[in-house]
């Protein structure tokens, strides 16, 4: 069925998803047993671990930002940083960049104050995407735990946070 838009003289149709509007990244985690979706309406993927510890549900929450294209990837990821100071007790325990190739990303890892005195330990991983000559995503992963957790859920959470970016299997667009 067409458009009756399709045939009026005093406009353009514009649709999204198309050229000028692309659609988010896409990008893939792989949850372990014992995982389950969070729905949330604030966030295009989260999920936690079934079992609370230390009174916290360890989760994994991925959101992709669109940005105007700058041509600086780097300062496309430290513009996504901004909020970190604003969380109690900050201290910042990893800071690494990889620059280049296809998708440069940036990984952090922080610890903060929670809630009811819980200090909590966030992995936090962004992915830099140039989706068109205007656009880039940051495709943007955060594990959080308590700092106490066992070995075992620390390395669960970034195994989760470790997503792939795109839809193959290459190793270029996961860090």
């Amino acid at each position: 069925m067409e458009d009756p838009a399709d045939d009026r003289d005093d406009g353009v149709l514009l649709q999204y998803p198309s050229e000028e509007f692309p659609a988010p990244s896409p990008f893939r985690v792989t949850v372990p047993a014992g995982w389950r979706a969070i729905p949330t309406g604030d966030a295009h993927l989260a999920v936690g671990m079934e079992a609370v510890i230390d009174r916290f549900r360890p989760n994994v929450v991925v959101r992709v930002h669109r940005l105007s294209r700058t041509g600086d990837a780097d300062a496309d990821l430290d513009l996504m940083l901004t909020g970190d100071e604003d969380l109690p007790e900050v201290t910042v325990l990893e800071d690494e960049r990889r620059e280049g190739g296809p998708a440069p990303a940036r990984r952090r890892l922080l610890r903060y104050a929670g809630p009811e005195n819980t200090t909590l330990v966030a992995r936090r991983l962004m992915i830099h995407v140039p989706v068109s000559e205007h656009f880039a995503d940051v495709v943007s992963a955060v594990g959080t735990r308590t700092v106490d957790a066992p070995v075992d859920v620390a390395a669960a959470v970034d195994a989760v946070v470790s997503l792939r970016v795109g839809l193959t299997d290459e190793p270029a667009t996961s860090a």
